[in-house]
Parts: structure tokens; C-alpha cells; sequence
């Protein structure tokens, strides 16, 4: 779930769109407004019909969660986070970690959906409509929730599906490059030090070996 992405375009086609667009046509207000309408309340009805098969399929293994596994996705805090720090693990049943990650999204969505509505009424803005429906629309695939149990993914073939699931966040390839290049780093640092050092030895038996000769 890491890496370049085509729907990461997305954000910037919907701003550059939109700036053709004459937001002040009221037959374009009324698309927008649809738009977002329609959006929000199909995920809504989507996340609530995974909602009720989580728990009809009732999937009673037990897993090892730390309470950052049950928090929502904060990808600031989690590209920062300090990877040395161990949590303490307890037993929790699949089912239970797999409805409170839909209860998480359609927490999302309402208040996602609450506040877009808010800033159009308020302002009149329409970009956000249509930004913030696309981008949670293009975002729905690589939701490991929606893969399990729409697109009927087992975990056994896709290892990002394994319970507690990897928080994804845009900083996290950043993070991973910053690591790898600190660690080359560090390595050529110890190199250069470990090939000085050969030099200063060989330096100080050859000093050590001259008044021998002279004798």
C-alpha cells in the first residue's frame, strides 16, 4: 500500500478542473452539491453494509493490538513516532478490531460530511465539495476493510492485510528513504573511520620499524 500511486494526481486534476469551471452558474452549484450528496451518502451506506457483514461473519481469532493499532490514522504523528517505543499488546477478537475501524470510517465520513457542508453553506465554496468526494472515492480500494470483506481478499495472499493494518500515511516512503539514507550515511562515516585507522597504523609500525634500521 506504499508507494507512487495514480490516484495522488487526483487532488491536483480536481483543482485545475475546477478552475475551468464557473462557480458562480447555479446549474454548476447544483452538480457540485450533487456530487458531494451522493458521495458521502453511498460511502455512508457502503460502510454500514460492511458494518453488518463484519458482524455476520463474526470472526472470532484472536489478535495482538497496542492501543496506537485502535487509534485513527494521524500521519504526522505517525511519520515522527519513534519506532523504539514498545507498547504493551493485548488479545482482542477480530471481529471487534475489524468493526471499530468501520465504526472509525463512518465516523470519518460524518464528520468529513459536517464540516464540507458547513464551509459550502457558509463561504459558498465549492471545490471542497468535489475534492473531498473524490479523494475519500479514491481512496476506497486500498482500504483494507474494503478488501476483506467487499472485495473478498484473504490476508494469506496479501500480507497488507494482516490484523492489527499498517496506517498508511503520505510521509511514510519519506520516512523510510530518510532511514536508508541515514544508514548509508553511517556506514560510509564508519568506513572512512575504519580505513584512517589502518593508515595511522600502518603509519606508526613503519615509524616504529626506522630506528631499528638505523641500529
Amino acid at each position: 500500500m506504499s508507494g507512487f500511486k495514480p490516484q495522488m494526481l487526483l487532488p491536483m486534476a480536481v483543482m485545475y478542473a475546477m478552475n475551468q469551471v464557473d462557480k458562480e452558474d447555479l446549474d454548476n452549484i447544483f452538480y457540485a452539491e450533487v456530487f458531494f450528496a451522493v458521495g458521502v451518502v453511498g460511502q455512508l451506506l457502503l460502510w454500514i453494509f460492511l458494518y453488518y457483514r463484519i458482524q455476520s461473519k463474526n470472526d472470532l481469532r484472536v489478535i495482538k493490538v497496542s492501543q496506537s493499532d485502535l487509534q485513527p490514522s494521524n500521519p504526522l504523528a505517525d511519520a515522527f513516532a519513534s519506532e523504539n517505543k514498545e507498547e504493551e499488546k493485548h488479545d482482542m477478537k477480530t471481529v471487534n478490531y475489524d468493526l471499530s475501524k468501520a465504526q472509525e470510517k463512518i465516523k470519518q465520513l460524518c464528520i468529513q460530511g459536517a464540516v464540507i457542508t458547513f464551509i459550502h453553506v457558509k463561504w459558498g465554496h465549492l471545490l471542497p465539495l468535489v475534492l473531498s468526494a473524490v479523494t475519500s472515492l479514491s481512496s476506497l480500494p486500498d482500504d483494507p476493510i474494503f478488501q476483506l470483506y467487499f472485495l473478498n481478499k484473504s490476508e494469506e495472499k496479501n500480507p497488507d492485510l494482516k490484523r492489527p493494518f499498517k496506517k498508511s500515511s503520505p510521509w511514510g516512503d519519506m520516512k523510510e528513504q530518510y532511514k536508508k539514507a541515514k544508514e548509508e550515511a553511517d556506514a560510509a562515516i564508519a568506513a572512512e573511520e575504519k580505513k584512517e585507522a589502518k593508515k595511522m597504523v600502518k603509519n606508526s609500525s613503519k615509524q616504529d620499524e626506522e630506528p631499528k634500521k638505523t641500529k
